[in-house]
């Protein structure tokens, strides 16, 4: 015998020894569930699937929260976005900036009113402030649009007075940014 076919004996006795054993410990394996009594092997598979079907309801149920929180999130964001446009557009036209105002404004109040048609209807309104009425809590965002409730400070003849107003704007979000649509409440700035 050459030393090659004794190498490949070895190897084949090796291959079947340890063929063997793994059948052997399949062997003892099936001796020991099958030596297990049928009222725990139930048991077993019992809590597997309650296992199972506790981690599936986990998965479930964390999937929701996360989804509430998300949409949460971005719907309080969405509120501050949108009352932050409010309160710089009431302090532009309180403080006089006509201009900065009207980039504030929507594409549709841009396309009918000029730039300077607004600084006219602006100063004639005498606004010296606004402010949102119940903080806001009130604004229903839907289809990219919404409508708040608004108050509204006329200057008087002195600068010390001024009556209050209420009304709404309407803002509708164009390119991710909310814009002021719409005014109601004001005698002289409306759009």
């Amino acid at each position: 015998m050459t030393p090659e076919d004794q190498a490949r004996q070895r190897l084949m006795q090796s291959l079947q020894r340890e063929q063997e054993n793994r059948q052997a410990t399949a062997s003892k394996a099936r001796e020991k569930e099958a030596a297990t009594p049928a009222w725990r092997r139930r048991l077993q598979r019992t809590l597997r699937s309650r296992f199972t079907g506790v981690l599936i309801l986990s998965l479930i149920v964390l999937g929701g929260v996360g989804t509430f929180v998300g949409w949460f999130v971005l719907n309080t964001l969405d509120r501050v976005s949108m009352t932050d446009t409010i309160k710089q557009f009431c302090s532009d036209e309180g403080n006089g900036k006509y201009s900065a105002a009207y980039q504030i404004v929507s594409t549709r109040v841009r396309q009918t009113m000029s730039e300077s048609a607004f600084e006219t209807a602006s100063r004639q309104s005498h606004l010296s402030d606004c402010s949102l009425a119940q903080n806001g809590e009130s604004a229903q965002i839907a289809d990219n649009r919404s409508t708040v409730a608004v108050s509204y400070f006329i200057a008087t003849g002195d600068t010390t007075s001024a009556t209050e107003s209420t009304g709404t704007m309407t803002l509708v979000r164009e390119n991710g940014a909310w814009r002021i649509d719409h005014a109601t409440g004001l005698a002289v700035l409306f759009f």
